[in-house]
């Protein structure tokens, strides 16, 4: 199986790079695909049967493929740089991986130049609540249902490695249990597949170490963070014609959904308020539908009465939104505007769906 460079995002590795961490993996037990060569832009590796599609993954046996896909995470977080010190062109850990992680989502989203007013908030509650350092580990970096081949009903391979990298070992899991991985089967927070404490407790079991909830949280916030830079990434590239499959096209639909799932994750990381001083913001632009004047008034912006009851919001308005969002001091109100603002947004995406 011959793997090319589409496009690469955030963290993702180059195909040298990930052929080597691959390779350590393989080498170790761990169920992937045995690389065999790699270039600049490409790896070859073994063929295995079987299919990715979440479909075929839930319809296994969903406690047996819950025990495996525990058991082989736990086999990549035994992993540990020590490990791998000899390997050329892969990049070295960092001592905090969690603070590394939020330099990496700031730049990204910085260099958008774009208001979106819930992933500033986000971000600043991640930068309030940092989690101790722990010493790194392999991390797959998109171990979800979709990235496990499924034969026969049983885990065959993990695939797609770009990823990888020395981390938390609470960021693989914390990517699991950001929704959009569940396809819409909310009460399976490990990816759809299981409750999450089940999986725990089956990683547990097979030598992981169970994050406490906290650690959790903050890195599917982050996770959360990380899938919408992906998505604003890959409506880029349809835009672009750089890839013309529906699926990226789709992609960038899922701003919104994900934006509120940012809200509501941020607001149970932590309520309170950000200190110390913040770098100012870029120069934003306004991009996509605002909040209705009748939301805005709500908030306790100053509107004209005599407005129509759903004029779109001045982009003043919204970008202050930002700039608050940011400083992590929006008000209660504030952040009830910029939800509902969302969930209008994601019920008339969602119609548009269903219509065409």
């Amino acid at each position: 199986m011959l793997r090319r460079t589409g496009s690469r995002v955030l963290d993702s590795l180059s195909r040298a790079a990930e052929f080597h961490l691959q390779s350590l993996a393989w080498a170790a037990g761990v169920p992937t695909p045995e690389p065999l060569a790699a270039g600049p832009d490409w790896v070859l590796m073994r063929h295995h049967p079987g299919s990715a599609e979440p479909a075929v993954a839930f319809g296994a046996d969903l406690d047996a493929l819950t025990d495996q896909a525990a058991l082989c995470l736990a086999q990549i977080h035994r992993l540990t740089p020590a490990e791998a010190a000899c390997l050329p062109l892969v990049p070295p850990p960092v001592v905090d991986s969690a603070a590394a992680t939020v330099a990496a989502l700031r730049a990204a989203l910085d260099a958008r130049h774009e208001a979106h007013p819930a992933l500033e908030l986000a971000l600043a509650q991640l930068g309030q609540a940092l989690p101790p350092i722990v010493p790194p580990v392999l991390c797959h970096g998109d171990f979800r249902v979709g990235n496990l081949l499924i034969e026969d009903g049983r885990l065959e391979v993990v695939l797609d490695w770009e990823f990888a990298g020395w981390r938390d070992p609470a960021a693989d899991i914390g990517w699991m249990r950001v929704a959009h991985w569940r396809r819409g089967r909310a009460a399976l927070q490990a990816c759809g597949l299981a409750p999450m404490d089940q999986f725990l407790a089956r990683y547990a079991a097979h030598g992981g170490r169970e994050p406490c909830v906290a650690r959790q949280l903050w890195w599917r916030l982050a996770g959360v963070v990380r899938w919408a830079v992906i998505a604003l990434a890959q409506a880029d590239r349809f835009a672009a014609g750089e890839d013309t499959s529906l699926a990226r096209a789709k992609t960038g639909r899922l701003l919104p959904r994900i934006e509120v799932e940012a809200l509501a994750v941020a607001a149970r990381l932590l309520p309170g308020r950000a200190e110390g001083t913040v770098a100012p913001p870029p120069p934003w632009r306004c991009v996509g539908e605002q909040p209705s004047s009748a939301a805005i008034r709500k908030a306790g912006y100053p509107w004209p009465v005599d407005d129509p009851p759903e004029q779109p919001v001045p982009v003043p308005v919204w970008l202050d939104l930002t700039r608050a969002a940011r400083e992590n001091r929006l008000t209660a109100s504030q952040v009830e505007l910029l939800h509902s603002t969302l969930q209008a947004r994601v019920a008339r995406l969602d119609a548009q769906e269903t219509f065409t």
